[in-house]
């Protein structure tokens, strides 16, 4: 993993002789869903999103800035612990990306992800019995790999370099329990969009994106074995784009 990323960061100084260029800012709102599932769980609501995308920001170089900060509102459902509504979701992704080769529709580079969860209330499930929950957060490195093959699809293909999975268990019982974090180091996205022309130069983007990650190492606490279990995401929506003044 280390020599994937130390690669990528040399694709990613590739410079190029043109001109310089105005940085352009090209931003996006979004609206879509999110549904997230483990073996025995899953947290299914809408989302907004706010994403940015910055060019020509460093002079002669073929370099990407971008962002993407999504909130959601998600309703909890457990086959152990019941259900709960209104669970705050909080993701953001940080890239930075360049051409492999000029004009080849190729790009890599890296990506900072994060995610925050709050689970911190109380479950119900059908006999009436409740439980605690608690707040879940990850940082996780990603290695990027998009293809653009003309004007209008991108296709972009995630491995994780490494993750962080942050579990506040103190939160559902601070007498049993502390906080642990597991360590994640298998996982893939992939992300499929299609950018529509609107008559006024905005365009709108559908998109699809696929996540899954590998069940995590494991920690010892509290007389049991914790692990954050194999599990997937699907993302779907819309992204109105358009280029700031």
């Amino acid at each position: 993993n280390t020599s994937l990323a130390t690669i990528t960061i040399a694709l990613c100084l590739n410079t190029t002789s043109v001109a310089l260029a105005e940085p352009t800012v090209t931003w996006g709102l979004s609206a879509g869903m999110n549904k997230y599932t483990e073996a025995n769980m899953k947290l299914v609501g809408p989302e907004l999103g706010l994403h940015v995308r910055a060019a020509d920001v460093f002079p002669n170089t073929n370099w990407l800035l971008e962002a993407d900060v999504l909130l959601g509102k998600q309703n909890y459902t457990s086959t152990s612990t019941g259900s709960m509504r209104g669970v705050g979701n909080l993701e953001t992704r940080w890239r930075v990306v360049g051409e492999i080769f000029p004009d080849s529709g190729w790009s890599t580079g890296l990506a900072l992800h994060t995610l925050w969860n709050d689970l911190q209330g109380i479950a119900t499930d059908g006999n009436g019995q409740t439980y605690n929950g608690y707040q879940r957060s990850a940082q996780q490195v990603w290695l990027p790999i998009r293809w653009t093959p003309g004007d209008a699809w991108t296709y972009e293909l995630g491995a994780l370099i490494n993750g962080k999975h942050t579990s506040a268990l103190s939160q559902a019982d601070p007498a049993a329990y502390s906080d642990i974090t597991n360590t994640q180091k298998r996982g893939t996205y992939l992300q499929a969009s299609v950018s529509l022309g609107l008559s006024n130069g905005d365009r709108l983007s559908p998109f699809v994106r696929i996540t899954q990650l590998s069940t995590s190492d494991m920690i010892s606490m509290g007389g049991k074995n914790w692990t954050e279990p194999n599990n997937h995401r699907l993302q779907t929506g819309v992204i109105w784009q358009f280029v700031s003044p």
